[in-house]
């Protein structure tokens, strides 16, 4: 009887059909206004769902709906890996719900209603339905309005945990009707048996004629006996002793796909023959315990599942003999006329085990060393139609001579960063930074996870994490016995020293450069390494084939072979990469990055083409090579020097490999060396906004260069140092600075180094109201350009600049052309922050001029690329602008939760100067609501840090905005004080615009009363500063000897 068979009929057996119940299903009539293409359809069909009676024809809605669901999965475009992963339970839903409904049609009564069990579930999933909808609709906003692009930038992190909660929900969703349908299912088995109740009678007259007719026959004693079993066999079916069916993993997360395609296949296409492929430590062998205890699997089964590990055995008759064992089978009572094990075997299996389900565990073991036997004995095992066959085996083939039941199971991946956490949290409770640093660095392998997790219940993940960069897989062991489920080292070397592998030298060899490789061989690039290799490694496409095979090597997704980590660092320490072998890698990747370029477009082409792919490779090699004696000095350390040029095209910074290679060059007493990569480095700092660091390191490379009588290396290092300067705010210093640098390029005839330097010092000029200084500077450095070729980049800079001067003298043509002239410069050689700036500048000065909807577009278009190319100061700039522009609408919640989220980026980042600018803002915007006492609590912490760190215009506004909100509360002596030192402030930051604004603030106060009309005529604006986006305010000077300052060849970004 099926499970739809118990409803829908009177106590006579005439069919009833029950009467539709409406039912009311919740959607929100904003979803259902704004919803478009699959999530649509979805609604719509929701709608029909909650119309018709809950039979057959509403199972058939619901998986229209769930397959609607399943195609959101192409418009989804946040959050898409935490949508694919719910929409893997979706799937899986929809195949349990797909089930049922087979079940329905099969019996025949398709028009009755659902068994009471399922109702429940189904109206469970109703409500989640409509959850998923509404969260991925959200993860599908395609919505070109400013407002909703900020909404929903805002509302990520909340997003998030609504897409992985609707994934929980849905896992409970498909819990509860595996849950119910068992249930049913055991009742449904429960009341065939009751049938089956009468045939026990028969069964005891059976075995008392047999033992009758053994005393008048010549029956020899074992075949009598063998028969005797073969009927109680008959009667119960055998038991599967603890011993054979280990337990279910008590840890057992992220792997929901896998068990529920192999329970789908032994369910629903017997008799199955299941392959569970992948390396070790992967969790094969938990996937098919958790398989073997699924609930409807042990509603099929029962006693009859039986659990053999071939871990320990070698030949195909040593497995024929652990299968006598598992299944009780004494072959050494009987006598030689018998037949042989394997006779006895399948003679037992085909006349006593109807309906039985055998896992074999490990099976390369065994296959490996005695291939053909084994291929043998598994196809005579599953020519018998009632065993179901489920083998794990490392490697990425199944054993041939079977019939593999289609769809095959994919190869067992890694877990997802969150299904790894979720055994470390199992395990540990809870987790940390360092706690997912450590699953990180073992690829999510489970085994590795499973051994850390156990690790640190003794010791901190901090510790661990220690410990991990020291010993590696040397950690990954735990106390115990010592196996391949407590060892991973163990795991690995089970896997190198299989029959296929074992002695093989030159795969060892080409595994211990694979290995040197973190991110794997890009697999476009496998001719270029055959190539290279072919006098030293000429079978490495066959070495690549094995490794394949015995899944010690993967192609990944996104076309790289790859090793998982624990394997890798296992080969790196035991099986390393010889010298020889290493040096020709190390000049392959050394010739990819040694290369020079006659223009900013086609160095960004080169590196987003050859070297954005294998960024960590190359640095993995490159630090390789410095320690390897074979390779040559100098030619490293130029490599290194142009990687980090060419990786910062990229928004790439590697200070560390820029440490090690300066040490390198201290030891051999290379000098210029060492001085180009201190620049190097003070520029990769600069870029990181650690603003010290970069001084500090800048300071130690001027001299150097002095030493060495490089004045072009000097005058890059002022540069670069006036650079440094300009982002701390220290405008005249970074001027002088600047005009050192000028001086030096002049000396030795550099033009372009003398354009790029006059575009920081025109720049800065604008900031300090030198318009007239500025112009000329700027229009100096065009010219320079047009004589130059191969210098668009620093044009398009310079240009930039221009237009901000423009802005700043009202020439609104002029500005506009400018500006845009400037994105097309950048456009046309894809340098997309200098676009980004670009647009932001120009955002900026929409706003101004109060053109709202052009600043709004602006600043989308700045917002894209910022997100795009992960630039997160561009974020925080445009949500600032963005704020401002809220404020300036009168849109105060909208400019509250923005400047929020703009603050906490600046925070995150360390730039304090942005951080008091955005505090002075929401400052003013909470005292705009009439929330006083936090608009006065952040407007002092705001002048706090100013005062501490001296950024004096900052902190005049900071003072103005004290003393507006004095103004309103009606502490009039207060305000005017404040007011006083804003003007004071300003006057020593030199910023007459400011001057101008605290001088009208005073010039009104003595007219001002408590008349509110009075007052709100002095509700000015927020400030909006058109400065470039690196920078802000201006700052108090703190000195410092220009002779020590420093800079760089290519400023990011800023000239060429």
């Amino acid at each position: 009887m099926s499970i739809v068979q118990r409803a829908g009929h009177t106590e006579d057996g005439s069919h009833t059909v029950p009467e539709p119940r409406p039912r009311a299903i919740l959607i929100s009539a904003r979803l259902r206004k704004d919803a478009k293409g699959a999530v649509k359809a979805a609604i719509d069909m929701l709608g029909v769902a909650a119309s018709v009676t809950q039979s057959v024809p509403y199972i058939g809605v619901i998986s229209a709906i769930l397959a609607e669901l399943l195609k959101i999965q192409d418009e989804v475009n946040t959050f898409k890996s935490e949508c694919h992963a719910l929409l893997a339970i979706v799937l899986l839903i929809k195949t349990v719900v797909d089930r049922v409904q087979e079940q329905c049609v099969a019996s025949g009564k398709g028009a009755d209603e659902l068994p009471a069990g399922l109702i429940e579930p189904f109206e469970d999933l109703e409500q989640c339905i409509v959850k998923v909808l509404e969260v991925l609709h959200a993860c599908t906003n395609t919505s070109s309005r400013l407002s909703s692009r900020i909404r929903l930038y805002l509302n990520r992190t909340e997003l998030l945990a609504n897409v992985r909660q609707c994934r929980i929900d849905m896992q409970t969703a498909l819990d509860l009707f595996n849950a119910r349908l068992h249930i049913l299912n055991t009742f449904a088995i429960r009341d065939q048996c009751k049938k089956l109740e009468g045939q026990d009678l028969k069964l005891d007259m059976l075995l008392e004629r047999r033992k009758a007719r053994s005393s008048t026959s010549n029956m020899h004693p074992y075949h009598l006996k063998l028969e005797i079993q073969v009927a109680l066999l008959e009667r119960e079916p055998p038991k599967s002793r603890d011993a054979q069916l280990p337990p279910a993993p008590s840890v057992f997360h992220g792997r929901i796909r896998e068990v529920q395609h192999i329970v789908d296949v032994i369910l629903h296409k017997a008799p199955a023959r299941i392959g569970i492929l992948g390396p070790g430590g992967i969790g094969k062998t938990a996937i098919s315990l958790s398989a073997l205890h699924h609930v409807e699997v042990d509603a099929l089964y029962g006693r009859r599942r039986f659990f053999l590990s071939c871990e320990a055995i070698y030949t195909a008759e040593s497995l024929v003999q652990g299968l006598l064992n598992l299944f009780t089978i004494d072959y050494l009572d009987g006598p030689q006329g018998a037949g042989s094990p394997l006779d006895v075997l399948l003679s037992h299996m085909r006349t006593t085990l109807d309906g039985t389900l055998l896992c074999l565990d490990n099976l390369e073991t065994p296959w490996d060393a005695d291939t053909h036997a084994i291929e043998t004995l598994l196809s005579n095992i599953t020519a018998l139609p009632h065993v179901a066959l489920l083998i794990t085996t490392r490697g990425a083939s199944r054993p041939r001579g079977v019939s593999w039941t289609q769809p095959f199971l994919p190869q067992v991946e890694p877990l997802t960063s969150e299904s790894a956490l979720a055994v470390w949290d199992a395990i540990c409770e809870t987790h940390d930074d360092f706690s997912l640093k450590l699953v990180r660095a073992v690829d999510h392998v489970p085994l590795a996870v499973t051994i850390l997790a156990h690790l640190a219940e003794s010791e901190s993940s901090h510790a661990l994490w220690t410990r991990w960069e020291q010993e590696q897989t040397e950690l990954l062991r735990i106390h115990g016995p010592t196996h391949r489920l407590s060892n991973v080292d163990i795991s690995v070397q089970l896997s190198l020293n299989s029959p296929r592998l074992r002695g093989d030298k030159e795969l060892l060899e080409f595994f211990g450069v694979l290995c040197i490789l973190p991110q794997g061989m890009l697999e476009s690039r496998i001719s270029t390494f055959v190539g290279a290799y072919k006098d030293q490694l000429p079978n490495m496409r066959r070495s690549i084939t094995l490794l394949k095979q015995c899944s010690l090597a993967y192609p990944s997704r996104d076309g790289y072979l790859r090793v998982l980590s624990p394997v890798r660092h296992y080969v790196q320490t035991y099986h390393p990469v010889s010298s020889k072998l290493f040096l020709r890698a190390s000049e392959m990747y050394r010739a990819w990055v040694d290369c020079e370029f006659s223009d900013f477009g086609t160095r960004s082409s080169y590196a987003r083409e050859k070297l954005q792919p294998e960024l960590s490779n190359i640095s993995a090699v490159l630090r390789r090579s410095l320690r390897d004696e074979a390779c040559h000095v100098d030619s490293t350390l130029r490599a290194i020097l142009n990687f980090s040029r060419l990786s910062q095209i990229l928004f790439v910074f590697d200070a560390p490999i820029l440490s090690e290679a300066i040490d390198c060059a201290r030891r051999n007493v290379l000098l210029q060396s060492e001085a180009n990569l201190l620049l190097e480095k003070g520029k990769t700092h600069f870029f990181q906004f650690q603003r010290d660091d970069a001084l500090s390191v800048l300071l130690e490379a001027r001299p150097l260069y002095q030493r060495l009588q490089d004045k072009a290396g000097e005058a890059e290092c002022l540069q670069a140092t006036g650079d440094v300067l300009r982002l701390l705010d220290r405008i005249r210093e970074a001027i002088s600075t600047f005009q050192l640098a000028l001086s030096l390029f002049v000396e030795i005839g550099y033009r372009r180094g003398q354009a790029s330097t006059l575009t920081r010092l025109g720049e800065l000029q604008v900031r300090s109201g030198l318009l007239d200084e500025a112009e000329h500077s700027l229009r100096s450095a065009l010219q320079l350009y047009s004589n130059e070729t191969g210098v668009r980049l620093g044009e398009a800079n310079a240009m930039r600049h221009l237009g901000g001067l423009y802005v700043r003298l009202g020439r609104v043509d002029d500005a506009e052309n400018a500006l845009r002239s400037a994105l097309r410069l950048y456009d046309a050689i894809n340098a997309t922050l200098g676009r980004a700036n670009t647009w932001l500048i120009m955002a900026k000065w929409y706003l101004q001029l109060e053109r709202f909807r052009e600043a709004e577009s602006a600043a989308q278009h700045a917002l894209d690329i910022y997100l795009d190319i992960g630039g997160r100061i561009g974020e925080a700039h445009v949500l600032n602008c963005v704020g401002r522009l809220y404020t300036r609408t009168n849109r105060l919640a909208e400019a509250e939760r923005t400047l929020q989220s703009a603050l906490a980026l600046y925070q995150a980042l360390g730039n304090r100067l942005e951080e008091v600018n955005v505090m002075n803002l929401l400052g003013f915007v909470y005292r705009r609501l009439g929330r006083w006492e936090e608009a006065d609590t952040i407007l002092r912490s705001s002048a706090d840090i100013c005062q501490r760190d001296a950024f004096v215009l900052a902190l005049g506004t900071s003072h103005r905005y004290l003393g507006l909100l004095q103004r309103d509360r009606g502490f009039l002596t207060e305000a005017k004080a404040s007011f006083e030192q804003a003007l004071r402030h300003y006057e020593n930051g030199h910023h007459p615009e400011s001057v101008a604004r605290a001088l009208r603030d005073l010039s009104s106060f003595d007219a001002l009363d408590r008349d509110d009309s009075l007052g709100a005529s002095l509700v000015d604006f927020p400030d909006i500063s058109l400065s470039d986006p690196e920078t802000a305010s201006i700052r108090v000077e703190h000195p410092l000897p220009a002779a020590q300052f420093l800079v760089s060849r290519d400023v990011f970004h800023s000239a060429e």
